[in-house]
């Protein structure tokens, strides 16, 4: 079967007064589900993104449920991100979710795979990456829309083929995959049949 391979070094796209070392929202060090990263497609995660200062900048450290569970509702729906920005010490604390990925498999190296275990409330998850942030991101607490935005990871993306892969072209003819969506707005992959009427897309 054909496949597509899409490797992440070091970019991407996503949205940490302590060194980003510092989290503390209850550190763990739970078994990894080790085939985690197999048949992801359409699976459930959740992600937490403590914010904080990084010398003279400031980035996020990503946090996702990947391989130590599929982020149940009740538990998500009752994190509070002022109560997780007491506990990690963070300038600010995003929750992204609920998702589900658009690839089949993700194939983790280094940190990506084998990063620090917290605990928010009672979902734990890993650290996959760190993403710096500017001060307007951070204020806003959203990323650019379609703008690129650095991540610091080591990954690599498999799409199966005869599978759908969604992308976006840009005016320079550069292709982007999409890797996840968004549960709340695309409760399932039937509701990205009619995603393309939904974008609001700037010229071009």
């Amino acid at each position: 079967m054909k496949r597509i391979v899409v490797a992440v070094l070091s970019t991407g796209l996503l949205l940490s007064a302590c060194s980003p070392t510092t989290t503390t929202a209850n550190a763990q060090n739970l078994p990894v589900n080790p085939n985690a990263g197999r048949d992801v497609r359409d699976h459930r995660y959740c992600e937490i993104l403590p914010v904080y200062r990084k010398g003279f900048g400031i980035q996020a450290e990503v946090f996702n449920t990947l391989g130590l569970n599929e982020c149940p509702a009740s538990e998500w729906n009752s994190l509070s991100t002022d109560l997780l920005k007491q506990q990690t010490g963070a300038l600010a604390v995003e929750k992204n979710g609920p998702r589900a990925w658009a690839m089949d498999e993700i194939q983790g190296r280094d940190a990506s795979a084998e990063g620090k275990q917290v605990t928010f409330g009672t979902i734990t998850m890993i650290q996959r990456a760190t993403v710096p942030l500017s001060l307007s991101q951070v204020k806003s607490g959203q990323a650019t829309p379609y703008a690129e935005q650095h991540v610091d990871r080591n990954t690599t993306y498999v799409y199966q083929g005869g599978k759908p892969v969604r992308e976006l072209i840009s005016p320079e003819g550069k292709v982007y995959a999409m890797q996840t969506y968004d549960l709340i707005t695309s409760p399932n992959a039937a509701a990205l049949e009619n995603l393309g009427t939904r974008l609001k897309l700037p010229t071009g």
